[in-house]
This record gives structure tokens, C-alpha cells and sequence, in this order.
């Protein structure tokens, strides 16, 4: 499944089925199953992955969302082409007996409901990083959860009931400071965590069970003990997903995530590689270079230049808000190529995060010379007060107290990390989530550095272990090896060490950094140019339709381009959308 909203009062179920709809691209051809009752009523949008139709019997309804990897059972139903319910089951029963190990038994986005219709209690569990938030309403005698936060608010009937200074964090920082949303009385669920809800007709009450915590507690005596369980987790964690299949696709770049992914996927099934880019530029070249390498089946789709432009309301609408719309990359693309029928697709995403302390704090030298080593540093930057001529220094000033009370809040269990897992922990803190949450939406989308061991792993062991890549390489080196001549986008070869790469890089980082400079038009990257699509006349037109100040902006042109297009999502979803 891929989304849900509950409501304690039965008569809601047809409006939050056509509410779940609305947020879809083909609202006509959405799937909802609607379940209601004394207990209340519940819409469930039928996904796109096998074997995970909600299940219910006489007394409980289980519903699973995300598509979780079993690791106490076998996953071949996940090939079952037919509205089955075989892993939601499994999930319920192993809960039902007492045996489920929250931190052990299943691996990667997820949510798991159950609604006791007969004690009318429910639990909702969220997964160890919450790459899939989820939201509530909680009144005297109402309660709203749901997976989008705008039908949770209007649901609620809180759709006016807006959190300025949640806007104004989310269009400068492009993220909602946990545990706020968009809404005032609308909050993000607690990351690893089993929300109990108990009477929930009358006297509601919750009980909230942390089930893990990502401390700093190394268990591995060396580096390398830590590379063999990390790729062995990986393997696990893609060979369970694989095992009763033969055909299967990944997105392919011109990094280091995905070939070391095409390096440990299955040979002997049929693997293809897609790529999504403007133009047929260097990114393009070195991909199809490396799905050669690998053995894949090479596609790839040359969008339209503006369209991160025209996706603008439909990605908005189906991300809602307080995420970025600007990471469904595939959005519409997918169909076309015919990846949206296979029946696992697999990504490198937040590799970079986890393994290679992307959210770390940078010198002078790591920001503008990507060549030289990375270097741990001590302190933070997160509570730095922040700075706008765009905003209401007010707003700003109730932004920076929400900031450093979730830094304080990290710092109690990561006292020498929390500057990087400031944007970690949860993960809705983290600005790239969007991409898990689109993906997830729209086909079998399967992210291997998401799985349980490289969560634990990357929240373990020490930060000089991740920087420079010395974790990730020691890892993978061996499923890079056959793509050993070819450069990593920026210049590197992934195969070979950090110090190995620091000279060979510089020709390629100096040849880009002069391109930035002169704002040259040619995109050799597999993202959209925004210098060529902010002087397009789409873009004047979407400034003219959304550029009327508010929500606590004092001049909408002083906003960055990334702000800009954060002011002007939010202004369709909180005025437009539903």
C-alpha cells in the first residue's frame, strides 16, 4: 500500500477515499480500499507492490505501506501478480504471536497500522528512520493519521489552520522542523517508535514504545568488520527481494551508488539500467559506459528541458506539504520507458548520507576543492540564527528556537554527532526524502542503503570511518571493479581510494567550476539546469502566477531559486490543491 488516513468517526470514509484519490496523477484510475466501522473508518490507497493488500479478519485490520523486506520468512510473494495480502498477513501474525523484532524482522521504508476493531485500540508503528512520516490530529474527541499531511489537515478540518512560521521553515530550509508541519495542530509521529492508540471513541489515550535509538555505540573492533556486515547486509537485503524473480531494473548514473548496486545485483537475472537526463551529455556517456560494463540493458529518456517546470502541481500535489516537489525525477517518465511493470527497481539513494557523512560539517577547503580529503570537524552550525532580507525577523526568530530545541534534542543521544544527524534523524528532517516518498508512490521502487544494517551501521561506528569514502570503498570496491576505468561524474574512479583520486579529479572539478562561473547553458549532469530554466518564458509565467507576498515574505524576489520554487508549491497547496 502507499498511503492511508484514519478517522475516528465512520461517517468520513467516502470523503477521505475521494481526498486519497485527488493527490494521485490519474485520479480515475486510483485504487482505494475503504474499511469502516464503530471503530471508525480508514481509506487505503492500493500500491504498487505485490503481496501487500491490507488484511483483515473478524477482529483486526492490518495495513502495510512501503513495501518492507521480511527477514523471519521468504519474500516470493512478491511477485504475486494478484491483490494479495500473503506479506501484510505474515506481518500480522508474527505481531499477533509476540515475536516481532521491530529492529530485525523487517528492513526499509515502512508503516505498519492495526486497528483492533473490536477493543478499538490501534497501533501504529513507524519505521527506524521514519522514511515514511506519518501525521496526526489529535482533539479531545477526534483523531486523524495519515501519510499526507493535507489530508490529515483536511480531514481534521485544520485545512486554515496554518503554521506560518512552519511555511517560512520549509521555504528557506526546504524541510519542516521535526516535529512541526505546515499546520498547528498537525504533528509528525515519532521515528522507531509503536504509537498505541486506546479508546480511541471516547477517552483517547497514547502510549508511545521507542524501539531503537541511533547512539553512538561502536560494536566493531576495525573498519573492515564493519565493510563485511555492511555488504553483507546489502546482499541480504537485495537477494531476499530477488529471489523468485527474473527480471528486474535500476537507475543508473554516473556516480559510484549505482554501479556498486549493479555490481551486487543477481547475474543471472535480466537487469535493466534507466537513466532520465536533458540532453545526451558526460552523465549520459559515463551511464551508459557502466550498464555496458555490467551486463544491463540500457534505456534512457531525454525529457523535456522544463520539466521540473511542468510537473510543478501534480508532484506537489502527490509529495505534499513541507517536502520539495522538485525530487520526483521519474514523475511521468517511468510509463514511458515501461520500468513502472517491473517488478523491482533499485536505486543508490542516500548512500552519500548514511556511509559518507554528506550532512557533515565542511572546511573551507572540502566546500570549494572537492579534490582534497575531508576532515572531521568538531562543533555545529545547525543553531546559527537564521539570516533573510526576504523575511520577518519575528518568523525567523521562532524558526531558530524550534531548531536548536531539535538539536538539543539530537545532541542527548548523539553528543559528538549531531550536527550531521541533525538532517538525519528523523529522516523527514532530511531534504532528499521526497525521492523515497515518489518513488514508493508510483512503482516497486526498492532502496538497498535504506536497509536496517546500513541504518545501524552508519549510526555506529565513528565519523573518521565514513569520511573520504574509506567505509563505502572498503564495502564495494570488489562490485566496482568492473567498471575501473571508467570516472565517477566529478572526475573520480570509484574503484580505487580517496588519496589515489586526489589529483585525478582536479581536471574534471576545474572544468565544471569554469562552467559555473561563465553560467554556461550545457547540463552535464542528470538534473535540470536551472540557469536555462529560470530564463524561460514557463518560468515568468509561474513567477507571475504565485508572486504575491505572504505567509511572512516581505519581498518574493529576494528569495533564492530554490526558495522561490518552495514559496511557490506551497502557495498551490495550501490555496489550490483539494
Amino acid at each position: 500500500m502507499s498511503d492511508f488516513i484514519y478517522s475516528n468517526k465512520q461517517g468520513d470514509v467516502e470523503s477521505m477515499a475521494m481526498l486519497l484519490k485527488k493527490i494521485f496523477p490519474e485520479p480515475e484510475k486510483t485504487e482505494i480500499k475503504t474499511f469502516c466501522g464503530l471503530w471508525g473508518a480508514l481509506a487505503v490507497k492500493i500500491g504498487p507492490y505485490n503481496g501487500f493488500f491490507p488484511y483483515e479478519n473478524s477482529r483486526y485490520i492490518c495495513v502495510v505501506l512501503g513495501a518492507p523486506v521480511l527477514f523471519w520468512t521468504g519474500n516470493e510473494f512478491l511477485t504475486n501478480q494478484n491483490q494479495s495480502s500473503i506479506g501484510s498477513q505474515a506481518i500480522f501474525e508474527r505481531w499477533y504471536e509476540g515475536k516481532f523484532d521491530w529492529t530485525e524482522d523487517i528492513s526499509g521504508p515502512s508503516c505498519v497500522l492495526i486497528i483492533d476493531k473490536l477493543e478499538k485500540f490501534i497501533h501504529c508503528v513507524t519505521d527506524l528512520m521514519l522514511y515514511v512520516p506519518v501525521y496526526h490530529y489529535c482533539s479531545k474527541d477526534k483523531l486523524v493519521l495519515g501519510t499526507h499531511v493535507d489530508i490529515v489537515a483536511h480531514a481534521a478540518g485544520q485545512r486554515t489552520n496554518i503554521d506560518h512560521s512552519s511555511v517560512v521553515d520549509f521555504i528557506l530550509n526546504g524541510v519542516v522542523t521535526y516535529p512541526y508541519t505546515s499546520y498547528n495542530e498537525i504533528t509528525q509521529l515519532a521515528p522507531a517508535t509503536i504509537h498505541i492508540y486506546e479508546k480511541i471513541n471516547s477517552d483517547l489515550s497514547v502510549q508511545r514504545n521507542i524501539y531503537w535509538m541511533p547512539t553512538e555505540s561502536n560494536p566493531y573492533r576495525t573498519l573492515k568488520d564493519a565493510a563485511i556486515e555492511l555488504k553483507s547486509g546489502i546482499c541480504d537485503y537485495i537477494n531476499r527481494v530477488t529471489s523468485n524473480m527474473k527480471e528486474i531494473g535500476e537507475f543508473i548514473s554516473a556516480g559510484e551508488d549505482s554501479r556498486a548496486i549493479a555490481g551486487l545485483l543477481p547475474e543471472e537475472l535480466i537487469r535493466h539500467a534507466y537513466i532520465f537526463v536533458d540532453e545526451k551529455n558526460r552523465e549520459w556517456e559515463i551511464a551508459k559506459r557502466v550498464a555496458n560494463l555490467y551486463g544491463c540493458k540500457f534505456h534512457y529518456l531525454l525529457r523535456s528541458p522544463t520539466h521540473y517546470l511542468d510537473i510543478i502541481e501534480t508532484a506537489s500535489g502527490l509529495i505534499g506539504s513541507g517536502f520539495q516537489y522538485t525530487h520526483a525525477h521519474p514523475l511521468g517518465l517511468m510509463e514511458i520507458v515501461g520500468a513502472d511493470k517491473l517488478l523491482a527497481v533499485f536505486g543508490g539513494f542516500i548512500s552519500d548520507t548514511l556511509l559518507k557523512c554528506l550532512q557533515r560539517r565542511k572546511n573551507l577547503f572540502t566546500r570549494g576543492f572537492s579534490f582534497f580529503p575531508d576532515v572531521e570537524l568538531k562543533g555545529e552550525t545547525r543553531t546559527v540564527p537564521l539570516t533573510s532580507d526576504a523575511i520577518e525577523r519575528d518568523m525567523l526568530k521562532v524558526i531558530d528556537a524550534r531548531r536548536r530545541n531539535h538539536y538539543q534534542n539530537v545532541l542527548d543521544h548523539r553528543p559528538s554527532t549531531a550536527h550531521e544527524w541533525f538532517d538525519l534523524w528523523p529522516m523527514s528532517m532530511n531534504v532528499h526524502l521526497p525521492n523515497i516518498t515518489f518513488n514508493r508512490r508510483l512503482f516497486k521502487s526498492y532502496e538497498p542503503f535504506t536497509d536496517k544494517t546500513v541504518v545501524k551501521i552508519s549510526a555506529s561506528v565513528p565519523t573518521v570511518w565514513k569520511l573520504n569514502r574509506r567505509l563505502f570503498h572498503e564495502a564495494f570496491k570488489n562490485s566496482l571493479r568492473k567498471s575501473s576505468i571508467v570516472p565517477h561524474a566529478d572526475g573520480r574512479y570509484p574503484y580505487f581510494p580517496w588519496w589515489a583520486n586526489t589529483f585525478l579529479q582536479m581536471p574534471v572539478w576545474l572544468d565544471v567550476t569554469i562552467k559555473k562561473i561563465i553560467k554556461s547553458k550545457d547540463n552535464h549532469g542528470p538534473w535540470g539546469n536551472w540557469n536555462y530554466i529560470t530564463s524561460t518564458k514557463e518560468w515568468e509565467e509561474l513567477m507571475c502566477k504565485y508572486e504575491i507576498n505572504s505567509y511572512g515574505i516581505k519581498c518574493f524576489q529576494k528569495l533564492s531559486v530554490s526558495s522561490k520554487l518552495n514559496y511557490m508549491q506551497t502557495k498551490y497547496l495550501l490555496n489550490d490543491f483539494l
